[in-house]
């Protein structure tokens, strides 16, 4: 990076390009480079398993910015090449294709992966959606298909689902759970989503498991733990992904379930900032440490920790702030454009505030606080909640302290 080292961002998703950007915004002058692994120039992720399997978009509308866009910003974009390995002390990273970067400051977004699947695939016939690549190929298949199914009633495999039987599909998901989604959005708003499906044609097979999938020629077969066998053109496992920092083993980093940081995303190491899915910090606004994997605090954290790196090289370390969140996060699905903001909080209770007309309304609460609120086609609501929670998270402290 030259003979003064500037700022290395890696992952090129939602965190990384918004630290980047913040970076650049804020003042920094130095050279800053995003490290991305994939080959295209970072992209959004939340329309792939909608918007491109439905075939109405391509890669230029994913885009977030143009190649000139970064370079006007003076951004060095390196695509195509992983980091494979950083000594947290030297902030040196060593990267797929042989490089060693030096930087006076690093913000690590590396993300998620899929976690390894539950049942045996010795024909790798199970499909994942985790890239462009992944919808696109996935896109073609359900041109010519017939029939799918979806291991994981999570939100990416109940939008697979609502986009292949709209596409005229025979869809099939298999779920673990006896009610899928529920720990996330709660049982009220869990029941009408899973309702909603049933109602749309999808098999919705709940508290099963699949224990195989073999090959037949064209098509697949897909064993439950009930001893059941469904045949299916594709097959496409949404089991959950898990932070992606095994190369991080020997950085010297306080790893965890994540990249363990505080509430300034700092991590273990002076001059090193997580940000995103792969980002454990603790959240002043809950008083508890979390690691979300949404696409709108990926945004605000990868931000947040940009600034508070540029605090830190500058010396400003009193003028640092805390990255004080409300989560939110949002899925549309079907007809339903489903959010969620706050927490669900053990011991707590819900109330259905509005449900008719298609909307439904649900306030989560701990005592006499508002902490998560859950809404299908109620966008206002959701947004008004997650103002009240941080305006009485700021007020009052976190509610469950």
């Amino acid at each position: 990076m030259g003979d003064r080292p500037g700022i290395c961002v890696v992952g090129g998703s939602v965190a990384g390009t918004a630290a980047a950007q913040a970076l650049r915004t804020k003042g920094y002058d130095g050279e800053i480079r995003l490290i991305e692994a994939e080959a295209q120039l970072p992209y959004d992720r939340p329309p792939l398993s909608k918007q491109v399997l439905q075939g109405g978009v391509d890669l230029p509308a994913l885009q977030f910015q143009s190649t000139a866009h970064w370079s006007r910003l003076g951004i060095t974009l390196s695509l195509g090449a992983s980091v494979t390995e950083l000594d947290s002390g030297q902030r040196v990273l060593r990267l797929s294709d042989g490089s060693e970067l030096r930087a006076s400051g690093v913000v690590l977004a590396p993300g998620t992966e899929s976690r390894p699947l539950p049942f045996p695939d010795e024909q790798a016939r199970v499909r994942r959606l985790r890239t462009l690549e992944d919808a696109l190929v996935l896109r073609g298949s359900l041109r010519t298909a017939r029939s799918i199914v979806l291991v994981g009633a999570g939100f990416i495999g109940l939008e697979v689902a609502a986009t292949a039987v709209r596409l005229g599909l025979d869809v099939t998901v298999v779920e673990l759970l006896p009610l899928p989604l529920a720990p996330a959005i709660g049982e009220v708003a869990a029941e009408r989503v899973c309702a909603a499906h049933r109602d749309s044609g999808v098999t919705l097979l709940t508290s099963r498991s699949v224990t195989e999938v073999r090959g037949d020629g064209r098509f697949s077969t897909v064993v439950l733990d009930d001893g059941r066998a469904i045949e299916a053109d594709i097959v496409v496992a949404g089991v959950g992904v898990r932070p992606a920092i095994g190369w991080l083993a020997g950085s010297g980093l306080e790893l965890g379930d994540g990249i363990e940081a505080d509430a300034y995303c700092r991590t273990s190491a002076d001059l090193v900032y997580a940000a995103g899915d792969a980002a454990r910090w603790h959240n002043p606004a809950f008083g508890a440490r979390m690691r979300v994997e949404h696409w709108s605090t990926a945004r605000e954290q990868g931000a947040a920790a940009a600034a508070n790196l540029l605090g830190e090289l500058r010396g400003e370390g009193a003028a640092r702030t805390p990255f004080v969140h409300v989560p939110y996060f949002w899925s549309d699905q079907l007809d339903m454009k489903i959010q969620h903001v706050g927490r669900i909080l053990a011991g707590g209770r819900s109330e259905v505030e509005h449900d008719g007309d298609g909307a439904l309304f649900v306030t989560h609460r701990l005592g006499d606080r508002l902490t998560g609120a859950t809404t299908i086609n109620r966008p206002r609501d959701a947004m008004l909640s997650r103002r009240r929670i941080s305006e009485e998270c700021e007020r009052l402290g976190p509610p469950n302290g």
